[in-house]
């Protein structure tokens, strides 16, 4: 863990130019499935970066078609949508400091080089993949370390979602039918499914097909950790032994646990922390959850 840097943990980013459309704004963030945008000069230092909530408080897809909420907001460009400037970091930035900064004020950090051109982006989904490394077997979540639970019921309309994400500043809810869990709605899914416009669907139809994953309340962090970088997914929540929601688990958690744990020998010698790179190459994102499982099998804890 004390030789990660930002150089190990960064993603390409994607960029746009100053004058860049709100259309196409919109466009790169859905196709692309990202949540930021950096906004770069002709030499490529970050001048700004756009962020999709700014980009679909102002319109959303209708089918395939992006349309304004109001005509007067098309004209708009990348440079002026960049309210947001996020936080620049070099590529040897240690992980320890990446994942306090995540954990803090940023949920997005950009990686430039020595004149201020953008080499990549970090977000909280590459804390979490860190987060799988470094924490402890012994930590465990349950209602009391973990998230408020944002929940709604299978017949609460996708509008109301929504303009409750936006308000509460929140990216998932958890849907119940009959005090269960059966499905999380993401704001990107309302996005996606033409909501902000005005498309009439109901909660219970945004979650229609589709399996709902959970964690029992006391499973092991690291485990809640590889689970979601497995699932790609920004929470995980945390059932009670009936099965209702108590809590969950969000990147941000994930990141604050890490935070916090930044080095701590191992006391399993027999499963040294494998550097980033390494993982990496054997392709984290579908091999963490039975990478996970297999450690703790084998340290019997």
């Amino acid at each position: 863990m004390e030789n990660e840097t930002a150089a190990s943990l960064m993603q390409a980013a994607v960029t746009v130019a100053p004058d860049a459309s709100l259309r196409q704004c919109a466009r790169l963030l859905r196709d692309h499935d990202v949540r930021y945008l950096p906004v770069v000069d002709s030499a490529g230092r970050l001048l700004a970066m756009v962020t999709d909530e700014v980009v679909f408080e102002l319109g959303g897809f209708v089918h395939d078609t992006w349309v304004p909420f109001e005509t007067e907001s098309s004209s708009l460009t990348a440079i002026a949508l960049g309210d947001y400037a996020s936080l620049e970091i070099q590529r040897g930035t240690p992980g320890s400091r990446v994942l306090e900064l995540l954990a803090g004020p940023a949920d997005s950090l950009v990686v430039v080089d020595s004149k201020g051109r953008v080499e990549g982006i970090i977000t909280e989904h590459d804390g979490v993949r860190l987060g799988t490394l470094i924490l402890p077997f012994d930590v465990r979540v349950d209602r009391d370390n973990t998230s408020t639970v944002p929940t709604a019921n299978t017949n609460t309309p996708g509008r109301t979602l929504f303009d409750r994400m936006l308000a509460e500043q929140v990216r998932y809810i958890v849907i119940e039918r009959e005090g269960q869990p059966v499905g999380v709605v993401s704001f990107r899914e309302l996005i996606i499914a033409g909501i902000a416009w005005g498309r009439s669907l109901t909660a219970g139809e945004l979650i229609e097909g589709r399996e709902m994953h959970t964690a029992p309340e006391g499973t092991r962090l690291r485990f809640a950790a590889a689970q979601m970088a497995h699932l790609d997914v920004g929470c995980l929540p945390l059932v009670d032994s009936e099965g209702s929601v108590v809590s969950v688990v969000t990147r941000s958690d994930i990141c604050m646990a890490s935070s916090r744990t930044i080095y701590v020998p191992d006391p399993y010698a027999e499963w040294p922390t494998q550097r980033l790179s390494d993982v990496r190459a054997q392709n984290l994102s579908g091999d963490a959850l039975a990478l996970t499982a297999r450690i703790e099998r084998d340290v019997r804890v």
